[in-house]
């Protein structure tokens, strides 16, 4: 397959589903999540939706009727809501070049904020050159192609996710003097994995292979 759109979009699949199995749900969501830092709906913002609000929906939709908070399926079908509801609303959004970005919420009626759905998924590319680009960059290495620059450059390679540190603030005083580096804030970040002397990845074929 050329053309990463022709692949079969698996969240969305899931999502169809979902919506099946649970009519209403994603309006359910919509009204849940208005009612947010109200009474005891006051989750935290980093929080998309609590679990324990998408449990109470899957009770609702227990033929017995039966209190099944504990059950570890409603547990796991919860999770699994979950994730598709956040994904829901970015499904599609990128910044009309080649990077997605974050969805960002509308005004509705009464002034509340709500997060809206794409019209269509947007599948992203990721990864499909990778394997070209580093079998064009050990080729480079053996044919000694290289420019003398004074100091070996690392040969083209994927570095791992890492813990790095990072210096930041000011390196000269309002009187000129350097600032010494240890007085200058110090924190650490995780980095993802990271391209390395790869160029320009844009001129090479793509292999997208369909997993089952």
């Amino acid at each position: 397959m050329s053309n990463p759109n022709e692949i079969a979009c698996r969240p969305r699949d899931a999502l169809v589903s979902i919506s099946r199995r649970y009519p209403g749900l994603w309006k359910y969501v919509d009204s849940v999540r208005a009612m947010r830092g109200k009474g005891r709906n006051a989750w935290p913002e980093y929080c998309f939706l609590p679990c324990l609000a998408t449990v109470e929906l899957i009770e609702r939709f227990n033929p017995g009727g039966a209190d099944i908070r504990d059950s570890n399926q409603a547990c796991n079908e919860a999770v699994f809501i979950n994730a598709l509801a956040a994904w829901r609303v970015t499904q599609g959004v990128g910044d009309g070049v080649r990077r997605p970005i974050n969805p960002t919420a509308k005004r509705i009626n009464g002034g509340e904020y709500r997060l809206f759905p794409p019209n269509q998924v947007t599948t992203w590319g990721v990864g499909v050159r990778i394997g070209a680009a580093l079998r064009r960059a050990t080729e480079y290495a053996s044919s000694g192609d290289g420019e003398a620059t004074g100091r070996n450059a690392p040969r083209g390679h994927i570095r791992r996710a890492h813990w790095h540190g990072f210096r930041s603030g000011p390196t000269k005083t309002a009187d000129g003097n350097t600032v010494n580096t240890s007085d200058r804030k110090f924190e650490v970040r995780w980095l993802p994995p990271l391209a390395i002397n790869l160029g320009d990845l844009s001129d090479l074929p793509s292999t997208i292979r369909a997993v089952s």
